[in-house]
Order: structure tokens, then sequence, then C-alpha cells
């Protein structure tokens, strides 16, 4: 308490009569720093994985490829090396196909882990997978917190 009676915390001038006013109203502490506290409750999301493809189908055409990629669908996808368990890329969109094959795979598109991964990664070696969500973002963030949990890194060539 300063000597004129006023008390000075954080830079905010408080009367001690003010104080005595609306003490049964309010703590001091309330008064002074209000912080709220929200809970969100977030619905589990489900995905439903494809199959793995080879990197070397997604390349081809769409019509010669037996790879159906869900166009105009959010999802997650995954990279990886063939039969391993370490991912190369974790990464959502609003668009799979394109996002997967003309992005990722072909590089037609702006992607920074498939510029990586194609210039450093024999390509006839990976493997991508994908599942559709509506909430691509919350999967997205599932996901790495998931695989950071059990490896201790994000996977290589993940940017977060």
């Amino acid at each position: 308490m300063g000597s004129d009676g006023e008390l000075l915390e954080g830079g905010c001038r408080v009367t001690l009569d003010w104080i005595r006013r609306t003490s049964g109203c309010f703590s001091l502490a309330t008064m002074i720093t209000q912080m709220e506290t929200q809970i969100l409750k977030i619905p589990d999301v489900h995905l439903h994985w494809s199959d793995w493809h080879p990197w070397w189908k997604i390349v081809m055409h769409a019509r010669a490829s037996s790879v159906h990629i869900p166009s105009k669908q959010p999802g997650v996808y995954e990279v990886r090396l063939l039969e391993g368990d370490e991912r190369l890329t974790i990464g959502m969109t609003t668009d799979l196909r394109y996002r997967i094959r003309q992005c990722l795979v072909k590089g037609k598109g702006k992607h920074s882990a498939g510029e990586r991964i194609r210039a450093t990664v024999d390509t006839s070696m990976i493997e991508v997978r994908w599942a559709e969500t509506d909430r691509p973002a919350a999967a997205e963030e599932e996901l790495h917190r998931h695989y950071l949990e059990k490896h201790g890194q994000l996977p290589r060539y993940t940017e977060h």
C-alpha cells in the first residue's frame, strides 16, 4: 500500500475506500484480474484408412491407375517407407486427391514435404495412405501427438 492509501498492482490504482465498499461482492484478485476458463468437449474423430498405395501408382494418370483418391474431400494422409513404421510425413488437406497426387507426389502444386521427399528418398520405396474426415486439423493434430509420444519426434519431413 502506498502512503496515500492506494494499492498499486499491475499499474492499477485501487483506493482502500473502494475495496471496503466492494469487498462484499468480489475478492480483490477477482477485481484486478479476471480469468476465464472454458472447457471444450471435442467429439472423437474416426479415421477409416485406405490401404497403403505405392508412390509410383499414384504418379500414374488417374485413368491408368487403380488407385482412387477421393476428390474434393477433406482428410489426412501419411507417407512411409515400404512396410515400415516410420512416417516420412503426416498431413491434412481440404482436397485429398489434389494434395496427394498433384502436390505431394507429382510436385505440380506447393508441398514442402513432397519437395524434400522427392529430392532425398527413393520414391519406389514409398507408400501413401489417407482417410477422409470433416475435421482434418483436429485429426492431424492427434496423429502428430500420437506419433510424437511413440517416436519422441515428429516425422522427419513434417514441419511444425
